[in-house]
């Protein structure tokens, strides 16, 4: 399992998506099937957390300390749209799947 910073993953995997910050720490975490994204929101209030996914962009809004913060994280297509968010002690988890690009043999009738 590989770990990266937002700086470093934007730099090496670029390719696939990347993160736009404003003033929160975002990491990146590979794992077997795709990616994690975990972005520190402390103090943010779980009910004013609100994500939607817009094209090709993962847009992360919340309320802390009565100030709106916001991140975007843009995707390319190798990930599907089924995406799993979390939210526990200050921490977003959104969990990113690879889509299944197998190869598939066509058979002439």
């Amino acid at each position: 399992m590989m770990y990266y910073n937002s700086k470093h993953f934007v730099e090496t995997v670029d390719d696939l998506f990347n993160a736009t910050m404003s003033s929160n720490n975002t990491m990146v975490k590979e794992t077997d099937n795709g990616y994690q994204v975990v972005i520190e929101m402390p103090g943010a209030e779980r009910d004013s957390i609100n994500i939607k996914l817009v094209d090709d962009i993962i847009k992360v809004k919340w309320t802390r300390d009565k100030r709106q913060k916001e991140t975007n994280i843009r995707v390319n297509s190798k990930f599907n749209q089924d995406i799993k968010a979390n939210y526990d002690n200050g921490l977003l988890t959104l969990t990113l799947k690879q889509k299944d690009e197998r190869i598939k043999e066509i058979l002439l009738e």
